[in-house]
């Protein structure tokens, strides 16, 4: 466990494991629909990057700015769109991921 809590660790390897995946999805992408690309983003990429994402919500902007390079990067191999062109709200994602966790939890409508 990181003495500091800081979570630098788990950032770099969420990020270089989905770097790895969206390449290998980008190499595929040619021969991909729209809805196949976009379900090999969401199996690879939003997994990894979803998985406790609740922890991420009181990081530093230097630190989101490094996982929304990857939001960033898997919009672009969806899209085909260039680096200016699409901007994904990575804050947003984690606050509504807290604040759905919340509502569950008030309402009972967590797992048994």
């Amino acid at each position: 466990m990181n003495p500091e809590l800081c979570l630098d660790t788990n950032i770099s390897s969420v990020i270089k494991a989905s770097f790895y995946h969206l390449r290998n999805t980008a190499k595929l992408r040619t021969i991909l629909s729209d809805k196949d690309a976009e379900m090999f983003a969401h199996v690879f990429l939003i997994s990894l990057l979803a998985y406790c994402n609740a922890l991420f919500a009181g990081l530093t902007d230097s630190k989101l700015r490094r996982l929304k390079l990857v939001h960033k990067a898997a919009a672009r191999v969806l899209t085909r769109t260039r680096c200016s062109q699409h901007i994904t709200p990575v804050k947003f994602s984690i606050d509504f991921k807290i604040l759905l966790i919340t509502y569950k939890a008030i309402h009972g409508l967590g797992p048994p």
